[in-house]
Formats: structure tokens, sequence, C-alpha cells
């Protein structure tokens, strides 16, 4: 059997996510119900991030994790849980507007629709991911869950797949409703061209409304792509095999999508969400600013 290579940044993200659900105050960021799914998943895999589950139970383990992500890349797991809690917020305010369908791209082990297809059973809820970090994700709920008819895990290689060519050989996808596409923590890893056709191909494909809720990553001064740690440490995406390609900054995102019709853009980082979201703070908190939030119709 070909053994399994899940996307190491979606294990690190969801290992993040949920040390942080054990901070006393941050811990309200994580949904409760995210939890034990985020639980499944992370046992179904290998190495450290299987690991994490019991690691996470000792106070110690705990402190020392939050200690170092502080002196590597402080604020990661607040960012993190921050861009979660505002994309959440999006999708339900999207839904209450008369948005029938949800479309996650790249959904890693994110469990947003496996959590909100319980609530929102009238909405259509779709997941697209590499085959290799899905089958990890069903095969956990397949043990675990209750995956209801309106959710469906659909696999998609975006460097290799044409989208719209994907959504029309799902027997769910129904291009005349509503939709809006969830695109967090993926345009990075895709070329500027994908990024742009990708845009372009929602924009032929949808007649009535659609919605793109998401993150993008800002270059630096220099045009260089990457997520800066505290001081002068970097963390190397070529590593861990995922490269970042693609960036703009938010002032011109606008600009960019205009071409694909998309003629409304907001932008947000979660540095401004964090007074909002988290208002009993007694100290302030660095958290990293290359990427940020965006909405697009």
């Amino acid at each position: 059997m070909k053994k399994l290579h899940p996307s190491k940044t979606a294990q690190s993200i969801a290992a993040h996510y949920l040390l942080l659900s054990y901070d006393p105050i941050f811990g309200k960021l994580v949904p409760k119900e995210a939890i034990k799914p985020l639980q499944w998943f992370l046992s179904e895999l290998s190495g450290v991030a299987s690991a994490s589950l019991f690691l996470y139970r000792i106070p110690f383990i705990r402190s020392y994790l939050r200690w170092m992500e502080k002196k590597i890349l402080s604020g990661f797991s607040i960012h993190i849980a921050l861009r979660k809690h505002w994309i959440e917020s999006k999708v339900k305010e999207a839904i209450s507007s008369g948005t029938e369908q949800v479309v996650v791209l790249g959904a890693g082990f994110d469990t947003l629709s496996y959590r909100l297809h319980h609530h929102y059973p009238q909405v259509n809820w779709i997941e697209l991911d590499h085959i290799d970090t899905q089958r990890v994700k069903q095969k956990a709920l397949d043990k675990n869950g209750e995956i209801k008819d309106n959710l469906h895990l659909t696999s998609a290689d975006f460097t290799k797949q044409n989208l719209s060519e994907v959504l029309l050989f799902v027997p769910s996808f129904q291009a005349q409703l509503p939709t809006i596409y969830i695109a967090e923590g993926l345009l990075m890893y895709l070329p500027e061209e994908d990024v742009l056709s990708l845009f372009q191909q929602l924009s032929v494909l949808h007649k009535k409304t659609c919605q793109v809720v998401g993150t993008a990553l800002e270059p630096n001064r220099y045009g260089e792509l990457s997520i800066q740690g505290t001081g002068k440490v970097k963390i190397d995406s070529k590593k861990s095999g995922e490269p970042l390609l693609w960036g703009t900054k938010s002032v011109d995102l606008q600009a960019f999508l205009t071409k694909c019709d998309f003629d409304s853009v907001f932008t947000k980082y979660t540095h401004d969400l964090l007074s909002d979201t988290v208002p009993d703070l007694q100290e302030p908190h660095t958290l990293p600013s290359e990427e940020y939030l965006f909405i697009a119709r």
C-alpha cells in the first residue's frame, strides 16, 4: 500500500491550534466543538503530530512549547486562531444572507465544515484537498465522527487540476447556488498564474453570488515571500516541500482581483482583531504580520 504523505503545514497548523486550546486566555478562540476532531485527525498521523496528543497533557511541556513558539515565531498560534475565528464569522454572515453552498479549498485538518454542516443542514458543504491529506481526514471522521449527507470530502491537487473541472465532477456541487469559497493558507503555495486562473474560473462558473474568504501573503520590502519569526528567524517553507510562490500587498489585492470580476475586496490583519476578539488582555502580543485576511465578492 502506498504510504500517505499528508501536508506538513496542515499537521503543524492543527497541532498549534490544539495547543492554544489549553491556554487560559486565548483558548476561548478555539471552539470547544473543534477539539475532538483535531484530536481525531492528529491521532491518525505519525511522529510529532501524533505525539502531541500525549505531550499536551503535561503542563510543563505545554509551557515549554509556548515559550519556544514565542522565541521562534511569536504569536503564531494566536494568529492562526484569529484568522480561523474571522473566517468562520464571515461564513456564518454569508449563510445568514442567503449563501447555500460552502466550498473549502485546501482544507487540511480544519474542522469548520465538519462542525458547521451539523448546524446548517440546508447548506451544501464541500471540501477539496490533496488525496494524502484528505484520506487521513476521511479515515478519522469515518472512525470517530458523524458525517451527514450535506458534507462531501473530495480529493484535488490545485497544482495539477483545473478547479472548475474538479468541481463539475463533484456530484454534490451546484454552480447555480450562492456560494462562498474558503481559501485559508492556500493561495501562497500556488504560482501567480494559477491564483489568477482560480479566481477567473470562479467568476465564469457562478452566475449568482460568489464570495471568496481567505488569506494572502504580503511580500517584504525586497519582494521576498517569507514568514518572519522573532528577530532574524525565518520559517523556511522549502524544507517542508511546500514553498511559498505567490503574494501581493493588501493594497494591491483589489486591482489584482478586478481582473477576475471580483469588484469588492476587504482586507484585515489579525493584529487589528486581537483587542476586539480578546478584550481582557493584560499585555501586548506580537503577531506575524506577513499574512492578511480578505473577503472578495
